[in-house]
Parts: structure tokens; sequence; C-alpha cells
């Protein structure tokens, strides 16, 4: 991820065009970001670029240089999540009775 940090601070600043910059400048103040202790601000263009495109690095995609619109969400289609301690670890199982049109994605952390 630091890799991705460095790549994204580039093309900040050498691979969007001004205009560009400036989308992201007018986009990222609508963005309310949770900081830790609870404060939450919103976000310069460039934490926003910087927000959608490492999140994007981590899945394998490619770099978004347009600001993208708001995302509405639709309903969740996760009927029931099952969490089982199995031999060879932990298993999440989602149950999903009908087709879906976007990812699923499903945060863990290991055992404290």
């Amino acid at each position: 991820m630091r890799g991705a940090f460095g790549r994204l601070s580039c093309a900040w600043s050498g691979l969007l065009t001004e205009a560009q910059r400036q989308a992201r400048n007018a986009a990222g103040p609508k963005v309310q970001s949770a900081k830790p202790l609870g404060i939450s601000g919103p976000l310069t263009g460039q934490q926003h670029f910087q927000g959608i495109n490492r999140t994007r690095a981590r899945l394998g995609l490619g770099l978004l240089l347009l600001s993208p619109a708001p995302v509405v969400f639709g309903p969740n289609p996760v009927d029931q999540l099952l969490i089982t301690n199995h031999r060879d670890g932990v298993r999440l199982l989602l149950s999903i009775p009908r087709p879906v049109a976007e990812d699923i994605m499903v945060f863990g952390q290991a055992p404290l």
C-alpha cells in the first residue's frame, strides 16, 4: 500500500490535468471522512483522489482519474451471515438469495 500511496501522490501532481484536479477539489469537501477519535471533516481534493484510488489499488483495479458521481447503494443483497469455526480456520458464509450486479466486500480482522 505504501507503493500505491507513492504512485497516487505522483499521479495527483503529474498525471491529472488542472481541470481534473479542480473537479476533485470541488468534490472533496462534499465528502465527510471519519477520523480518529470520532472527529470527522471534509476531504481535500487530493484526499478524495487518494481515498478512492487506494481502495481501487487494493482491489487490483486501475486508476480513476475523473471524479466519480456519488454512489447510491441499493438494498443489501446479503440475507444472512454465518460465521463458523472450522478445523481449517474461521469461515464466513453469506446467504445471497438473488443475483447481484456489484462486488460484495467483507472485512475482517485477526483475533486479538
